[in-house]
């Protein structure tokens, strides 16, 4: 059994616990590896962000695209005058069931509406601006910009429209 002493009778150092140079480099390496995750934690964020107003932009696309074809493929008429220049409103009229229908789209406040026979307006999609419309025989073109909500994306989309092409 050993009493903690060498063979001259000096006291040896124990051997538990770390010195201050292991503890200090122990920590040198740790804020170093929280410095990078702390980065990449930053990027997955903004990344994230940046994905969730492309998917802003994405569903409100759908929305405003996903009424003009179907109100345009039930349409008999348009209310855009064919070659003329682009306008920023357009009138689908058909009929369901022997009752007349008659849509109107327009920008109001940067949301797309659709107003049936004279009822309140609907907001089909929003986040739009620069709303036209233009025709080309039975083709009826609508051209929009959607923007998200924090403003950080924005698309310009382009809706080709055949007029009665249920």
């Amino acid at each position: 059994m050993t009493n903690g002493r060498g063979p001259s009778g000096e006291r040896q150092p124990s051997q538990r616990g770390f010195g201050l140079i292991e503890l200090l480099i122990t920590l040198g390496v740790m804020s170093v590896l929280g410095g990078l995750l702390t980065g990449s934690m930053f990027q997955m964020l903004q990344a994230g962000s940046s994905n969730g107003a492309r998917i802003q932009v994405a569903d409100q696309t759908v929305k405003a695209t996903k009424r003009l074809l179907n109100d345009g493929h039930m349409a008999q008429s348009a209310g855009v005058v064919d070659g003329a220049p682009a306008v920023a409103t357009a009138t689908f009229d058909w009929e369901a069931g022997g009752v007349p229908v008659s849509c109107t789209y327009a920008l109001a406040s940067g949301t797309l509406t659709r107003t049936c026979n004279g009822g309140a307006p609907f907001a089909a999609a929003a986040g739009i601006s620069n709303l036209q419309f233009s025709r080309s025989g039975q083709l009826l073109t609508a051209a929009f910009a959607v923007t998200s909500g924090d403003g950080s994306e924005t698309e310009d989309i382009s809706v080709n429209v055949l007029i009665g092409g249920r």
